[in-house]
């Protein structure tokens, strides 16, 4: 189950981080990026930097290399941020309902943060540094997660009340690795 959703999830965050989730990353704007940027549109004439920069992406401006390759770069890291929350909310969540929540997260509230951090917003501007991911992927998908889990509650029947916590039976590791 966690490898497939892991496999959708990276799906469902390229189209939402394409269609909207890069331009509300990267064009310029305020709170978030409004500058439009829509399915990766608007002036942009990379791989030119710096003040030779031309476009709505500003604040990838600094690094010289094709549109395309800024976009993959970037939605790796969109994606890992909800497969983080995979893991927490496993076999507690409808296969449906995952994946609404994924794209709500990586087309809205991790560009929304992203933006605030490396997309020259607020955050940014006030002089916060984030190093390798560690606010904008991994706390971002850490607080989705905690409040994947908050609104679901315990697995059923893992902790019953007054006893040890039951353990969960192990899986065929050869079916594991074959899927794989």
């Amino acid at each position: 189950m966690i490898l497939s959703k892991n496999f959708v999830v990276f799906a469902i965050a390229t189209l939402g981080f394409y269609a909207v989730g890069f331009g509300l990353m990267f064009s310029n704007g305020g709170v978030m990026g409004t500058s439009g940027g829509w399915l990766l549109g608007g002036a942009d004439n990379s791989p030119a930097t710096g003040a030779a920069y031309r476009g709505v992406f500003g604040a990838l401006g600094w690094a010289g290399i094709p549109l395309f390759a800024k976009f993959f770069f970037e939605l790796v890291f969109c994606g890992t941020s909800a497969t983080i929350v995979s893991g927490s909310v496993n076999e507690r969540m409808k296969y449906p309902s995952f994946l609404v929540f994924s794209l709500i997260l990586t087309a809205v509230i991790y560009p929304i943060a992203g933006h605030w951090i490396w997309g020259g917003g607020f955050l940014a501007q006030a002089g916060m540094k984030d190093f390798s991911g560690s606010t904008v992927v991994h706390s971002v998908g850490g607080w989705a997660a905690l409040a994947g889990i908050i609104v679901l509650g315990p697995r059923l029947g893992r902790y019953p009340p007054g006893r040890k916590p039951a353990g969960v039976p192990g899986h065929n590791m050869g079916y594991v690795f074959a899927g794989g």
